[in-house]
């Protein structure tokens, strides 16, 4: 199943309005149709790292790399979570590399 990219459009509207809950239910809604996309995790995994909500942000950070597992930007956002949260930076060096080298004119 082909999704139209109005889909997105709307995310893209309603994070523009700052309408941060319609955008997650869109985004869901996406995924229920087919979870097996990794733009949608990646926008719930910046929305929810905007509003602090680092579990689920962290979660869908991860879902959108085991779906694209080459996703330069979910990788970077994903990199500074154990330095943000004091844990294990195994991981973080692991990620930033591949980031960097598919986006080296990205900080």
């Amino acid at each position: 199943m082909t999704l139209k990219p109005s889909g997105f459009c709307n995310v893209g509207v309603y994070l523009g309005e700052d309408q941060e809950e319609k955008a997650i239910g869109r985004c869901e809604g996406l995924l229920e149709i087919n979870p097996n996309q990794a733009q949608p995790h990646m926008l719930l995994g910046m929305i929810y790292e905007k509003q602090k909500r680092y579990g689920k942000s962290e979660a869908h950070y991860r879902s959108a790399l085991e779906v694209t597992p080459g996703l330069a930007a979910t990788a970077n956002n994903l990199a500074f979570y154990p330095a943000d949260q004091n844990k294990e930076i195994d991981e973080a060096l692991r990620l930033a590399p591949m980031a960097k080298e598919k986006l080296p004119n990205s900080p």
